[in-house]
């Protein structure tokens, strides 16, 4: 009789096991915590997440959070009532404890220098410095943070990590609000994916602040986050008005291997910006940005990114970029160079020809306006410069 009480009860608690498992996972909270523990062990170890083969914790650590020096060379050809094309040989700066940075390009027509044109930003304020064009000298007050620090993980996410906070994260998932609306969005394989509105309170999950190297949010955060049937990631979005008014950003892709950026400007203009891996090439990013004026102008930037690790720093070549207006080319341009991480990079402003601070704020709308007429103004000074 034994013999047979054995095997209906291992049957019976194999079904109960199954159904509770089911119903847990139909949880919210419960759906949330495997869809982080899916996308920590398996989503970041896959090499083709974001940029292939890359940590991205490493890059953002190293040259998004650090002291970079770029160099290379570029060339513009294609330009707009130009019959000959332009190359640059470029070097530029960026500090981000000082909050400083300075581009110098040396501008050359059929091999002949014609003179630099020199870019220059401190905090929100961009500074253009072009001696070819009669020594041009504006500043353009942004009202943009030009040097925000990315997240920074001061620990790496593993299972030590996991167990080290397992009382926080339970207490977390207890404090947060999670809703679930009737938003699906469905994948080229058919798999539909589900939206959850996930409200993370002021003053929450400073555990979490911690790992990222983040101050705390004196607001609420509030992230859409799409998952699928078996909790993995498909999609997230968040309104960052509080960190950049007006921006809105999505990541998307299993992979998460598309970021895309819609910045509503003041006065009813807009830009949005898609970053998207080239699922054929492992080292290939693909770009593309359209500028929406309130002057019924659309511009539109186009191009390819690759890149290559060298043992020190990135190898990068941008290809077939392009910039347009409307349906007519302005211009295309290619650059290769590379990224390096400096350390202790000094002021990064000393060796501007002109007093930054003194020189005249333009508002960008003012350049924006007369965009023909900047143009016009530099395609003459290096067509005399070809000349002589």
């Amino acid at each position: 009789m034994k013999k047979k009480v054995i095997p209906i009860i291992t049957i019976f608690l194999i079904l109960s096991l199954s159904i509770t498992i089911g119903i847990l996972q139909k949880n919210p909270r419960v759906k949330l915590l495997l869809s982080v523990v899916h996308f920590t062990e398996e989503t970041l170890s896959d090499p083709t997440y974001l940029l292939y083969d890359i940590d991205i914790m490493e890059f953002i650590h190293d040259y998004l959070n650090a002291d970079t020096k770029i160099t290379g060379k570029a060339q513009m050809y294609n330009i707009e009532g130009l019959g000959f094309s332009v190359s640059a040989d470029v070097e530029g700066l960026r500090s981000l404890p000082t909050r400083q940075a300075a581009l110098t390009s040396g501008l050359s027509v059929i091999g002949k220098s014609v003179g630099d044109m020199e870019v220059y930003a401190e905090d929100q304020t961009v500074y253009l410095v072009v001696p070819i064009l009669d020594n041009l000298a504006y500043a353009f007050p942004t009202g943009i943070d030009l040097f925000m620090r990315m997240p920074d993980l001061t620990s790496d996410l593993n299972q030590k990590w996991f167990r080290d906070h397992a009382k926080d994260i339970i207490e977390f998932t207890g404090e947060i609000g999670i809703e679930k609306t009737d938003s699906t969005i469905k994948s080229a394989n058919g798999r539909i994916s589900q939206e959850y509105i996930i409200t993370i309170p002021e003053g929450s999950g400073d555990f979490i602040w911690d790992l990222f190297g983040m101050d705390y949010p004196d607001y609420d955060v509030v992230v859409s986050l799409y998952l699928t049937d078996q909790n993995h990631f498909r999609r997230i979005e968040m309104d960052l008005s509080e960190v950049l008014p007006g921006a809105y950003l999505i990541i998307d892709g299993e992979n998460a291997n598309t970021c895309m950026i819609d910045y509503e400007l003041p006065d009813d203009e807009q830009v949005y910006l898609t970053v998207s891996r080239d699922g054929e090439h492992k080292n290939k990013l693909l770009f593309e940005a359209t500028y929406f004026t309130n002057t019924s102008q659309k511009y539109h930037l186009s191009g390819d990114l690759y890149w290559s690790l060298p043992e020190d720093g990135i190898e990068i070549k941008c290809k077939d970029a392009t910039v347009k207006r409307g349906n007519k080319t302005l211009i295309n341009a290619y650059f290769s160079g590379s990224i390096l991480s400096l350390e202790n990079e000094p002021d990064v402003l000393s060796n501007a020809p002109v007093d930054l601070y003194q020189l005249e704020k333009l508002d960008w709308k003012a350049i924006r306006d007369d965009v023909d007429g900047f143009m016009s103004d530099m395609k003459e000074k290096l067509a005399e410069s070809q000349s002589q």
